[in-house]
C-alpha cells in the first residue's frame, strides 16, 4: 500500500555495502529490474510506483523511479531502476551496483529471454564482485501464450542461486495491481532481511 511520506514521518534507511564490504547507509532501498527487451518491464514498473495499471506509458523512458511505500508496516522510500539491455555498459552498471535486489524478467512466451536469465545473473555476479547473492525474485511474463512451462520457471527460480527464490507469473496486457505489489514487497522484505 503505497503512501506519501509526511513530515512527521521519515522512510527508514537500508545499509549496502561499498567495495570494501563496509556498511553504507543509504536512505532508500532500491530494485533492480532487469530482463530483455520488449517484456513491459516499464509497464511492470510504472504500475508499482503509480498504483494502477499504466498502459499509457513510453518503454525505457524513465530509468529511475522513486516512491514511498509502507512494506511490512515499515514506510520505506524505494528507488526502482528499469535496467535496459540498450543502455550504456557503465550507466547499467551503476544500477546494478546500488540495487538492493533484483526482479528478474522474461517472457513466458519467448524461450530466449528465458534462456537470457543466466546471462543477467552473471553480469549481476560480475558487477558485485564478491559479495554474496542479491535478494532476487523470478518473474515470468506473457503468460497467455507459453514456450516455457510454469514448471520450468519454478525449476529455474530453485537452482539460479543457492537458496530458490520466489517466483511469480504475471499477465503483461493486463498487469493485477495486487500481484506487482507482492512481487515488489516481496523483493524489498527478503532485501532488508539478508542485510540485517
Amino acid at each position: 500500500m503505497g503512501g506519501a511520506c509526511s513530515s512527521s514521518q521519515k522512510p527508514a534507511q537500508a545499509h549496502t555495502t561499498n567495495s570494501s564490504n563496509a556498511p553504507v547507509s543509504k536512505d532508500y532501498v532500491s530494485v533492480g529490474v532487469l530482463g530483455g527487451t520488449d517484456l513491459a518491464k516499464t509497464r511492470l514498473v510504472s504500475t508499482y510506483i503509480h498504483g494502477r495499471d499504466d498502459s499509457d506509458y513510453d518503454p525505457t523512458v524513465e530509468l529511475e523511479f522513486n516512491k514511498n511505500d509502507t512494506v511490512n508496516g515499515e514506510l520505506l522510500r524505494v528507488r526502482v531502476y528499469n535496467i535496459a539491455n540498450t543502455m550504456d555498459r557503465s550507466d547499467r552498471d551503476e544500477f546494478i551496483a546500488d540495487s538492493d535486489g533484483f526482479v528478474l524478467v522474461f517472457s513466458a512466451h519467448d524461450r530466449e529471454s528465458f534462456e537470457e536469465i543466466s546471462a543477467l545473473k552473471s553480469q549481476i555476479a560480475d558487477v558485485r564482485k564478491q559479495k554474496a547473492a542479491p535478494a532476487a525474485v523470478l518473474l515470468a511474463m506473457e503468460i497467455g501464450s507459453r514456450q516455457v512451462s510454469k514448471d520450468e520457471g519454478s525449476k529455474l527460480a530453485s537452482k539460479l542461486y543457492e537458496k530458490a527464490v520466489p517466483y511469480f507469473e504475471l499477465e503483461s496486457g493486463n498487469p493485477n495491481i495486487e500481484q506487482v505489489r507482492t512481487i515488489f514487497h516481496t523483493l524489498i522484505t527478503n532485501a532488508q532481511q539478508m542485510q540485517r
